[in-house]
């Protein structure tokens, strides 16, 4: 045996050398191996002090720590992984937060200046249709708390890494209140938006037209806009409270 720099080991076919030469023990299979080698030399008092030392210094069970020997050490490193994990998330606000369920209602009313059809002395039947009813029914009221009547905050987010389509079905349609007369129709329903996110088209009942697409910035969708809804009849209703209700949905592309 001799010395130079560390300790070398041999025997007649190999040599296990400590020193500068000195790699990292990585794992503890390459420790196993390199304990069967010293069993092989047959120096069981130098296995077992092996041992100890490598259960010093945490090598039995770390991957992340080397070591080495001599008059002039070489480097030793250690590795640490990171892992961070992001979970997918979808956010689609129409009204109001927390649970409640936005209503916007529009009170029906005839002709654009008439107060009085018994006083009017121009009043006939054509003050009491559909198309003359548009006016008055055009400023709609609501029950959610930004203060402005007919409209209704909106905003999507989503981190999916795409796109986002907006539909709107019609859960509950609108009902008759007489058998076989006129009822107003969710496609007479309409909203404008501020620019960012478009309104998709009511149908009467069922899934409505294509969905609106929302584009991703960054693998991100987070937009915010208002929708304004204005009715339109087509036909005047029968007299009568007709309520429906309609479910957006947000999905990744």
């Amino acid at each position: 045996m001799t010395g130079i720099n560390g300790l070398v080991i041999t025997t007649a076919r190999e040599a296990v050398v400590f020193g500068p030469e000195a790699t990292l023990i990585k794992n503890n299979n390459e420790k196993e191996n390199l304990m069967k080698k010293m069993k092989k030399l047959n120096l069981p008092g130098l296995v077992t002090g092996l041992g100890l030392m490598l259960a010093s210094n945490g090598l039995l069970a770390e991957a992340g720590i080397s070591y080495t020997t001599g008059k002039t050490p070489t480097a030793v490193t250690a590795d640490v992984k990171f892992k961070i994990t992001i979970p997918k998330l979808m956010i689609l606000r129409v009204g109001d937060w927390k649970e409640k369920v936005n209503t916007v209602e529009w009170t029906y009313a005839f002709g654009s200046s008439l107060t009085d059809p018994t006083a009017n002395a121009d009043a006939d039947e054509n003050h009491w249709n559909g198309a003359n009813a548009i006016t008055g029914v055009d400023s709609s009221t609501d029950d959610a708390a930004d203060g402005s009547n007919g409209v209704l905050d909106v905003w999507a987010f989503g981190n999916t890494g795409s796109g986002l389509n907006l539909s709107v079905t019609s859960t509950t349609p609108f009902a008759d209140v007489v058998t076989g007369a006129n009822r107003p129709k969710l496609s007479e329903i309409t909203a404008t938006n501020g620019g960012s996110i478009a309104h998709p088209a009511l149908a009467d009942s069922g899934s409505g037209a294509s969905p609106v697409t929302l584009a991703a910035t960054a693998g991100i969708v987070s937009l915010k806009d208002t929708w304004t809804y204005k009715y339109t009849p087509t036909a005047t209703p029968a007299a009568g409270t007709y309520e429906a209700t309609v479910t957006y949905t947000l999905a990744a592309i």
